[in-house]
């Protein structure tokens, strides 16, 4: 597992151009569905309050 922020040009540039930008929309994509979940599906609602690159996990396939 990686951070979002590990595929950022600071970190590592060689990661950044790997990712394209279908694969950025993706994640931002589930990223999005994750906080809606959060924010009005689950039975207690929960709201993040630190929400950055360094705090989300990406799977093998690059999944949030």
């Amino acid at each position: 597992m990686r951070y979002v922020s590990q595929h950022l040009p600071k970190q590592d540039p060689t990661l950044s151009k790997s990712l394209k930008w279908k694969k950025r929309f993706e994640i931002i994509l589930g990223i999005s569905r994750g906080l809606l979940y959060l924010h009005e599906d689950s039975r207690h609602r929960i709201i993040h309050r630190d929400l950055k690159t360094s705090n989300i996990l990406l799977d093998q396939q690059m999944n949030p």
